[in-house]
């Protein structure tokens, strides 16, 4: 198998030379981040660097049927709130993205195509951002028409995006880039969908910044800033990064039609390999806490919190975070607590790298507990 995956052609350039990666831990899925399997491949290509979670065909079929089935829809787990230090409160992720795509994209009525919209909601903020703007969100679960009443506006589409027959001046792919499995295709219908001077802006999950996201298994690929240039420029466009401390464990950037990127050098990039040490290292490290801890809680509902009790299993006896809607619910298995019940004695890991440091400051300031960072 190790073999075949070798020269397996690459989904976007067609290259026939990888790295393969055997990964020994559990893998999750997005939706509420249960296991969906212990063990998995995946592999790099080595001319445009695109990471490929290697997938059995029943596990792409459980994926499809997954997107559309009517409980995707009811995951709380899905709907991501934002803490936002300028005021210290948790925001909707739509409401600080169309804040941002509005500075960056001043156009007085803009049509828009969101691809993998789900509810809509950020087609609403933009409608609140824009004066005018004809909104159109695209999605594979026909189920999501139900959340776009035809008296908003807002309208809805499903299907195939080539049955779709007109161009937008802004088409979002707003963390759904990566469960699109041909990938080639959809970036040939983003360039019949955009006008020439149209922008593409796309908002994902940087593995530099959250390792653990290599283990969520109904992902078809994982990416970073500089694999997501090399994409986008093999398919002809250019891509530009916008700097944000809203979102960090993502990124996000803009990109237009450009004739000269295609001949633009592909850039290397070994965040893949770094992650793998990164999360052998994590779980020696959370092996050593469960054996002095006897029980603890996990920060976050979240692939790096179900890491965490993947490994420590048992001594994992809580959860904790913030966002109220998350408040009270139970992730793999165990309450989910609000930070401001804690008490002076509970344990809390925090999962978060050099990030953590901050939250770990925070936290210490605002709540009880005793705040431990991984």
């Amino acid at each position: 198998m190790t073999e075949e995956l070798r020269t397996i052609p690459c989904a976007s350039c067609g290259c026939l030379d990888n790295e393969v990666f055997k990964i020994p831990y559990a893998f999750f899925r997005h939706m509420d981040f249960e296991i969906v399997k212990r063990g998995g491949t995946i592999f790099q290509c080595s001319s445009c660097q695109l990471i490929t979670n290697q997938m059995t065909d029943e596990e792409i079929t459980s994926n499809e049927k997954l997107f559309q089935d009517k409980e995707y829809l009811k995951s709380p787990l899905i709907e991501h709130r934002v803490y936002n230090s300028d005021t210290d409160s948790l925001e909707s992720r739509s409401f600080l993205q169309s804040e941002i795509i509005k500075k960056m994209v001043p156009h007085d009525k803009p049509a828009v195509l969101d691809i993998g919209c789900f509810k809509g909601d950020l087609l609403r903020d933009l409608g609140r951002c824009y004066e005018s703007a004809d909104l159109h969100g695209f999605d594979i679960n026909e189920e999501f028409r139900a959340y776009f009443p035809a008296d908003e506006g807002v309208h809805f589409r499903s299907g195939d995006l080539s049955d779709i027959n007109r161009q937008f001046n802004l088409v979002i792919l707003s963390a759904s880039i990566m469960y699109i499995k041909d990938i080639a295709y959809l970036m040939k219908q983003i360039r019949r969908l955009l006008l020439p001077d149209g922008v593409i802006f796309i908002n994902a999950v940087d593995i530099s910044q959250n390792p653990y996201a290599i283990l969520l298994g109904d992902q078809f690929y994982h990416y970073t800033p500089t694999i997501m240039k090399n994409l986008l420029s093999f398919h002809g466009f250019s891509f530009d990064i916008f700097k944000c401390d809203l979102f960090p464990k993502e990124f996000l950037g803009f990109a237009v039609n450009d004739p000269d990127a295609s001949l633009r050098p592909m850039e290397n990039d070994d965040t893949l390999s770094q992650c793998v040490k990164m999360i052998n290292e994590k779980a020696m490290t959370i092996s050593k806490l469960a054996e002095k801890y006897s029980d603890f809680g996990v920060l976050g509902t979240t692939s790096a919190a179900a890491f965490v009790e993947s490994v420590a299993q048992s001594n994992v006896k809580f959860f904790v975070d913030e966002n109220p809607k998350r408040v009270g619910l139970t992730f793999h298995g165990q309450d989910v607590l609000d930070p401001s019940t804690l008490s002076h004695e509970d344990i809390v890991v925090i999962p978060y790298g050099e990030s953590g440091t901050l939250i770990k400051e925070r936290f210490s300031q605002k709540y009880k507990g005793q705040f431990v960072c991984l």
